[in-house]
């Protein structure tokens, strides 16, 4: 298992963490006098090592380069196109209107309403697209932040992410642009509330299986069961 993380050196540049954690069992036992590893143990290591080697090494290849901050953010500016399952749905078609009519949307295509909730990183606000009357959740996330946090691949991965999602029962991202200090992405508003916040206000921070039974009773049930199962399909 390897872990990636941007980080800032002391002249405060951007750098890249690699940490790498290796099963050392067979070192230990052979530390502890047990015995000395074996030829077919060594081979097994030394392509661990290897392949541990070239993971990390495909993985580098994918994060921006570090020494040039304009390139940090480039995926965020990928148009987002739309997908089979909600391409012809109201939002994709007043998307598209507005898009053919100013072209690139920018924060300037969208009107706040109100916020919905915040993070370490940012804020999700009602918006709607501008002249349209069409309802969508922006979250917008302060890139400052993100890089003093070392959020940049986790954030980077939520694009990823959201970019590839095409599934009936789960929110559509349908525009992602960056500002001067911001990066947003736009997705369906979904009005049923937060499920973190309402994980944080029960009791001992569970939702009992007597509780999720009732409030995911027939259609709703299936359509939850039915998104997690094509979720996980990319585990």
């Amino acid at each position: 298992m390897f872990h990636l993380q941007p980080v800032r050196d002391r002249k405060g540049e951007l750098q890249y963490f690699i940490g790498v954690q290796l099963d050392a069992t067979t070192a230990e036992r052979e530390a502890s006098g047990v015995g000395r590893l074996t030829e077919r143990d060594e081979q097994n290591g030394k392509r661990i090592v290897q392949s541990t080697a070239g993971s990390v090494d495909d993985a580098v290849k994918e994060l921006p380069d570090a020494s040039k901050p304009e390139t940090l953010w480039e995926k965020h500016s990928a148009a987002v196109l739309p997908k089979p399952h909600h391409a012809n749905s109201d939002n994709w078609k007043a998307i598209i209107k507005v898009r053919e009519k100013c072209g690139r949307l920018t924060l300037k295509n969208f009107r706040p309403i109100r916020p919905l909730g915040s993070g370490d990183t940012g804020s999700v606000h009602l918006v709607e697209l501008v002249d349209t009357g069409k309802l969508f959740a922006m979250k917008a996330m302060d890139k400052q932040m993100i890089l003093n946090r070392n959020k940049l691949h986790r954030v980077c991965t939520e694009r990823d992410i959201l970019g590839v999602t095409d599934h009936p029962f789960l929110p559509t991202l349908y525009v992602s642009f960056q500002t001067r200090t911001h990066v947003c992405l736009v997705t369906d508003y979904c009005p049923g509330g937060e499920l973190y916040a309402l994980l944080e206000k029960q009791p001992m921070k569970r939702i009992y299986e007597t509780a999720a039974r009732c409030d995911l009773q027939g259609s709703e049930a299936r359509k939850c069961s039915s998104a997690r199962k094509w979720s996980h399909s990319f585990d």
